[in-house]
């Protein structure tokens, strides 16, 4: 247990700002560990075994995020019942947003689980590993950096995301609709209202595999109204497939 404890645990210490350009370490007040520590860790000796632990670290990061793109983008159509793969591209869209977002804040929560756990000899290697690759920035302060940066993240791609999704769902809505419109006998209904000088109605409700459509009137009498509905059709998502209640 102590070689988990010690080195693949400590290991898994993501740090997606190793790279950040001097430009965000002055936005977010990134201050470089100081000299004395720099002398401290590169003087030390450490074991071999922290380089596969190092490696697990980088392995556990990166995964996350392509799990969650995996997910997203492929798993979700494929297990879906009467997907529209003419809307797939929302998916791979959605997936390659998420796949960031999730290697920020994942890398935060993974930073924060796995440094608290990790032995002082390994949080020393990490500093030294990190300095090394041009990082000179403490981990607990590249915590709280890729906090700040997957939140802002999201707030600034919510719109994104949450339009991506309404509108597929709009557009599907409306192929859907307009398919029940063209019926030969939906149309001669709609132009015999429009003959009497009413005007024909749709409700489309989504029930998961199939959209169902009902076509109806709005008839007044004496003051009140009422629906007569004239059919109800349950389209297929998949195959598309049209079929009437009678």
């Amino acid at each position: 247990m102590s070689f988990l404890h010690h080195s693949i645990i400590g290991a898994l210490v993501p740090a997606l700002v190793k790279k950040t350009p001097v430009i965000l370490k002055k936005i977010f007040k990134l201050q470089p560990i100081d000299d004395i520590t720099k002398a401290r860790v590169a003087a030390k000796e450490y074991p071999r075994h922290y380089k596969i632990g190092y490696a697990l670290w980088l392995l556990c990061l990166f995964s996350s995020g392509f799990i969650a793109l995996g997910y997203i983008a492929f798993y979700l159509p494929i297990t879906s019942d009467g997907f529209d793969f003419r809307e797939y591209w929302r998916f791979v869209f959605l997936g390659l947003i998420n796949m960031v977002g999730v290697w920020l804040v994942a890398g935060a929560i993974l930073d924060q689980l796995f440094w608290f756990l990790s032995s002082d000899n390994f949080k020393d290697y990490v500093r030294y590993r990190n300095i090394k690759e041009g990082m000179d920035v403490d981990v607990t302060l590249q915590i709280k950096t890729l906090w700040k940066i997957g939140i802002l993240y999201y707030i600034v791609l919510l719109p994104v995301m949450l339009g991506l999704l309404i509108f597929g769902s709009n557009k599907m809505e409306q192929e859907t609709l307009q398919k029940i419109k063209t019926l030969p006998e939906v149309a001669a209904f709609v132009t015999e209202l429009e003959q009497h000088g009413k005007k024909a109605s749709f409700r489309v409700d989504d029930q998961e595999n199939e959209w169902s459509v009902q076509v109806y009137e709005i008839v007044a009498r004496d003051g009140e109204s009422h629906t007569a509905t004239f059919n109800w059709y349950r389209v297929n998502k998949k195959s598309g497939a049209v079929d009437k209640e009678f």
